[in-house]
C-alpha cells in the first residue's frame, strides 16, 4: 500500500486529488461525487430514461415535451441568489434540497407510471414531477458551484476538467454496457422491469452523491456588501461586457447543441432500430479519446485560447451532423460509427472549451449571481433549442423532405439545422473575439 501511495504522489494527479490540503481534499470528494453522478445519470437519464418512457407508450413528441421541461424549469435559477445569499452556510440547505430532488426525480418518476394507468393522467403526472423537481434543482444546485468553485483554481483547472470528464465517461459507460447486455436480451415488460431496477440502483448512487458533495470545507463567500436583490442576477452580469458577451456565445452554443437532443434517442431506438448495447459502446469509446487527446487539446487551448478553439471544433463538427442526418437502419453500423468517432475526436476540445466559458471572464465577487445567470442563459437557450427540435418533429409528423433522392424525416432535419448553426456561431465568436478575450487566458 505504501508503494502505491508513493507511486501516486509522483503522478500528475496528486496535486489535484489528495487528502493533504483543503483543495486536494475538496477536489477528491467532488471527484467521488462525479463518479456517483455518472451512475445516476447513466441509469436514470439518457437512453434508459427514453427507454422507460417508450416502454410506457409515450410517443416521440411527448417525450420531446418532457425533455424540454427541465430547461424551462431551470429558468428559475434567477431566484437562486435571492434565496441562497440569505444563508451564511450553504451546506445544510443544499443537502436537504438535493435529497428531495433525487427522491422525486428518480423514485417518483419510477413509481408514478405503475400507480397511474390512464395515459393522459400519467403524462400529466410525469410533467408535474419533472417540473417541480427541476425547479428545486434550479433554485439550489448552483450553490454547489459557488461552494466548490474556489477549489478549481487555474493551476489545476485543465487537469481537473480532463480527469472528471474521463472518470465520468468511463464509469457511465462501463455500467451501461453491462446493463445493455441484459436489456437487449429481453423484450416488452421484461425489458421495462430491468430499466426500473436500474433506476433503483441510480437512487442508491444518488445518496452517495449527496454525501460526497457536502464533504468539502465551505469557504468564506465574497460579496459586494449589497443586500440580496433579484435584479442583481441581471444587473451585475450586464455591467460586465466581457462576461455578458461570453454568455451570448455560451447561450447560442447551448441552443445548437439541443436542437436535436430531445428526439435523437427516440429516433435511434424506434426508427433506426439501434440496440442499447451499440449506443452505449459507441459512446463509451469517447473515454479513449479523452485519454489520448487531452494533453494535445490542453496545449492547443493554451496556445490558441478558448474562443478560437471553440470556433474551430464547431466548424469541424458540421460534416458530422450532416452525415448523421443520412443514417438509416441499413447503414448505421458504419456511418453512425464514423460520425460518432469523429465527434468524439472533436468533442474533447469542444467540451474543454465550453467548460472553460464559465470561468474565464467571471469576477471573484458575487459569484452566486454570475453563476445563476450562467445557469439561466444555458437553460433558456437549451429550452429554445429543445422546443425548436420538438416543434419540427411535431410539425413534420411522418412526412419527409426529398434531398437528392434521400427522404429526410423530421429528426434528420433538426441535425441539418444544427450543422448550419455550427457555422454561424464560429463566425459570431471570431467577430467579437477582441471584446471577450481575457487579459490572460486562465
Amino acid at each position: 500500500m505504501n508503494f502505491i501511495k508513493k507511486l501516486y504522489k509522483r503522478t500528475d494527479w496528486y496535486p489535484v486529488y489528495n487528502f493533504q490540503d483543503d483543495g486536494g481534499h475538496a477536489r477528491s470528494n467532488i471527484l467521488f461525487a462525479v463518479i456517483a453522478q455518472a451512475v445516476v445519470g447513466g441509469f436514470s437519464a439518457g437512453i434508459f430514461y427514453t427507454g422507460l418512457l417508450v416502454g410506457y407508450g409515450i410517443n416521440i413528441v411527448n417525450i420531446g415535451i418532457i425533455s424540454i421541461i427541465p430547461s424551462l424549469a431551470n429558468v428559475c435559477a434567477i431566484f437562486s441568489p435571492f434565496i441562497l445569499e440569505r444563508f451564511k452556510k450553504l451546506r445544510p440547505i443544499l443537502t436537504i434540497t438535493r435529497i428531495i430532488y433525487y427522491v422525486f426525480n428518480i423514485l417518483g418518476i419510477t413509481l408514478l407510471p405503475e400507480l397511474i394507468k390512464d395515459e393522459n393522467l400519467r403524462l400529466a403526472g410525469l410533467i408535474v414531477i419533472v417540473l417541480v423537481t427541476n425547479v428545486i434543482n434550479a433554485l439550489f444546485s448552483s450553490g454547489y458551484t459557488t461552494m466548490h468553485m474556489g477549489y478549481i483554481t487555474p493551476d489545476v483547472r485543465m487537469k481537473y476538467f480532463s480527469t472528471t470528464s474521463l472518470v465520468s465517461t468511463l464509469v457511465t459507460y462501463l455500467v451501461l454496457i453491462l446493463a445493455s447486455f441484459v436489456t437487449d436480451s429481453l423484450e416488452g415488460q421484461a425489458q421495462l422491469n430491468v430499466i426500473i431496477i436500474l433506476r433503483y440502483v441510480a437512487f442508491a448512487a444518488a445518496l452517495l452523491d449527496v454525501y460526497f458533495l457536502q464533504k468539502p470545507k465551505e469557504p468564506e463567500y465574497k460579496k459586494s456588501g449589497e443586500k440580496p436583490k433579484l435584479i442583481n442576477v441581471f444587473k451585475l452580469p450586464f455591467s460586465n461586457k466581457k462576461f455578458i458577451l461570453t454568455m451570448l456565445i455560451y447561450g447560442i452554443y447551448c441552443y445548437q447543441a439541443n436542437v436535436p437532443a430531445a428526439v435523437t434517442n427516440t429516433w435511434w431506438l424506434e426508427s433506426v432500430n439501434i440496440s442499447y448495447l451499440y449506443i452505449n459502446v459507441i459512446n463509451f469509446l469517447y473515454t479513449f479519446f479523452i485519454i489520448f487527446t487531452t494533453k494535445y487539446y490542453s496545449r492547443m487551448i493554451a496556445r490558441m485560447g478558448t474562443f478560437p478553439m471553440l470556433a474551430l471544433v464547431l466548424v469541424l463538427h458540421v460534416p458530422t451532423h450532416i452525415a448523421h442526418a443520412f443514417v438509416t437502419q441499413n447503414n448505421y453500423m458504419w456511418l453512425l460509427t464514423a460520425v460518432r468517432l469523429s465527434q468524439h475526436l472533436l468533442g474533447v476540445g469542444l467540451n474543454f472549451s465550453v467548460s472553460n466559458l464559465m470561468y474565464i471572464n467571471m469576477p471573484e465577487a458575487d459569484r452566486t449571481n454570475y453563476i445563476s445567470f450562467y445557469v439561466l442563459v444555458g437553460n433558456a437557450f437549451a429550452f429554445l433549442g429543445l422546443t425548436t427540435g420538438t416543434s419540427i418533429v411535431a410539425a413534420m409528423g411522418e412526412s419527409a423532405i426529398n434531398v437528392f433522392g434521400f427522404a429526410l424525416t423530421s429528426v434528420p432535419v433538426t441535425l441539418i439545422l444544427q450543422s448550419v448553426l455550427c457555422i454561424l456561431l464560429p463566425l459570431l465568436t471570431l467577430a467579437i473575439l477582441k471584446y471577450v478575450k481575457p487579459e490572460k487566458e486562465k
